[in-house]
Parts: structure tokens; C-alpha cells; sequence
């Protein structure tokens, strides 16, 4: 006797590892734009998705992942540019795409020249400096001339310094006139120039010392301060003189940045008269006063200090 069996049905559950249907790509963009990174992908079971940053952390309040699983950042600064990663993930593997962010700014100015009033024989001093991504170039030219002058080079009395400043050496009346500092990269370019006036030295006035020195007496072994603040077109230098000849070296006797002259542990010798000179290519200029050092345990003596200037009121 024959006889029909029948099995029942065999279900198969297949699963198919993470795979790429659209990759992300290298995006190249200039700073304050918005930028968008997809990855989109496929797989069973339906893989999940997450991006980090390979070299840094993720910009924070301006980075986000969108429904699409692509990753957007607003408002892109210098400081995004980097490797970012796309990770996705299933119980069955895992796959992974490294996209670079690019991010150029345009030349900017950091210093700008300014105009300078220089003596005859001078030297002028223009600065210049930018910043960008890619780092801009910097060059200077004189209004109306075509030698483009770069940095490092020197062009006679004429040169720019790895910095970017133009310096003009032994500055003549024909050096009048305005000089331009052009940045350029591949992103974009800008300008920016200054004036330079050339004066005879008889046209400039004479240092002005605006807070000199007093006369004063002060006790032994105590240490005394004598100012000498001056300005003017140029910068002058102060130089001290004791008694009408310059101060001879001593590790008593210390000369500030401000100018002013500071001596330590007073002796009998430091008695005299002591002059500031304010000197510069437009004239030189003197203020003096007597220092006067006697012993503290002297009777017959009044001592009087100069008051220290931080104390005199305001302009």
C-alpha cells in the first residue's frame, strides 16, 4: 500500500553585513558655511549609524546627525578641519568611511601699516601681517612704482623681514609717499597702505622730557630714583651724565626702560649733579638736578626725596 508524506515549509532567515549606498566625500569650504556629510547605508538587520572625529573632539553646540544619518556642522571654523569617521554597525559586522574636512579662510589683517613722520637719514618701520588658510603671502610696493618687494629680500636701502615689515634705510626726501602691504592666497586678497613723510631735520621738533628729575638729599646706603620720561619723532635716547660726564659703569647704578636712573646703597661719592639728555636725529634736550648724600645721624641736614611720580594727579 503506497503512502503520501508531506514535511512542512523551512523558513531562512538571511543577514547581510553593513555595505555603502552612498559614501561620504572630502569637502574643501571657506569658514562661517554650513557643511553636510552623508552616509547612507544598507544592511540586515538594519544597521545603526554614528560619526566621531578621528582627531579631536566634535565641534560642540554646532554639529548634529540628521534623520539621513549625514553629518551637518554649522557656521564651519578653522578649528573643524580634520578627519571625521562614519561608522556603521549590525550583529552581523561592521564597516567604516574617513571623510576630510577642509576649511580656508580668506587674508586677513592681524597689524596694518601706519603712517610714520621720519627724520632725514632715518629709518622707517612699516609692520604688516595676516592670517588665512592657506597662509597668505605678503608683499609691499611704493604708490606708483612696479618692484614688488618680499619677504626676506632686500631691495637696496629697502627691505621686508621675515615678518612682513618694510624697513627704509637712510631715508630720503624721494621716499615721500604711500606704501601698500598686499596679502594674497588662493582663497582672495586685500590691501592696505600707509603714509610716509620724510622731514628735514630742522622741520622736526626737539625731544621733549616731560618728567625729569628734583633735587634731592637723602641718607646713606638708602637708594635714590631720578626720572627722565621723554618723546618725540623719533624716539629719543636717554643717556645720563654726573657731574657733566657720563655715568662710568657700576653695579650700583641701574638706568630703566622708562629712563629712569635708580642707584642702590648711597654713598658720599654719588654727591653731584646729574643730568638727563633726551638725543635724536631732530636735536637733543637736558633736565638736571643736584643729589645730595649725607649721613641720616647729621644733625644739620634736612633730607627731601623726590615724590615718586606714580602719586602726581592725573592730566
Amino acid at each position: 500500500m503506497a503512502g503520501i508524506r508531506e514535511s512542512g515549509s523551512v523558513h531562512m532567515a538571511v543577514h547581510v553585513k553593513p555595505f555603502f549606498v552612498k559614501e561620504p566625500e572630502h569637502l574643501t569650504v571657506l569658514t562661517n558655511a554650513d557643511v553636510s556629510f552623508p552616509c547612507k547605508v544598507g544592511g540586515d538587520p538594519p544597521p545603526s549609524v554614528s560619526w566621531r572625529r578621528k582627531d579631536g573632539k566634535m565641534p560642540v553646540g554646532r554639529s548634529q546627525i540628521s534623520n539621513e544619518r549625514s553629518l551637518v556642522i554649522k557656521n564651519v571654523d578653522i578649528v573643524d578641519e580634520g578627519t571625521y569617521v562614519c561608522e556603521a554597525e549590525n550583529s552581523v559586522g561592521m564597516i567604516s568611511s574617513e571623510v576630510t574636512l577642509t576649511v580656508h579662510s580668506r587674508p586677513n589683517f592681524l597689524v596694518k601699516p601706519k603712517d610714520q613722520r621720519i627724520g632725514l637719514n632715518g629709518i622707517a618701520k612699516m609692520e604688516c601681517s595676516a592670517s588665512g588658510n592657506p597662509p597668505p603671502s605678503i608683499f609691499w610696493t611704493k604708490e606708483g612704482n612696479q618692484v614688488l618687494m618680499f619677504p626676506e629680500r632686500s631691495y637696496g636701502r629697502f627691505s621686508v623681514n621675515r615678518e612682513g615689515t618694510l624697513i627704509i634705510s637712510g631715508v630720503r626726501k624721494e621716499d615721500d609717499g604711500y606704501y601698500i602691504c598686499s596679502v594674497l592666497s588662493g582663497i582672495g586678497s586685500s590691501m592696505a597702505k600707509a603714509y610716509l613723510e620724510v622731514t628735514a631735520i630742522g622741520d622736526l621738533p626737539a625731544p621733549v622730557i616731560k618728567l625729569g628729575p628734583a633735587n634731592q638729599t637723602l641718607p646713606l646706603n638708602t637708594k635714590a630714583r631720578l626720572p627722565c620720561e621723554a618723546s618725540g619723532n623719533p624716539a629719543p635716547v636717554i643717556r645720563w651724565l654726573v657731574n657733566s660726564a657720563p655715568l662710568a659703569k657700576n653695579s650700583r647704578f641701574r638706568t630703566l626702560d622708562s629712563g629712569t636712573l635708580e642707584i642702590d646703597i648711597l654713598q658720599p661719592e654719588d654727591t653731584g649733579v646729574y643730568t638727563c639728555t633726551a638725543s635724536s636725529e631732530s636735536g637733543e634736550t637736558s633736565w638736571s638736578a643736584t643729589l645730595t648724600v649725607e649721613s641720616p645721624r647729621n644733625p644739620n641736614v634736612i633730607f627731601h626725596r623726590m615724590p615718586d611720580p606714580v602719586n602726581f594727579p592725573g592730566p
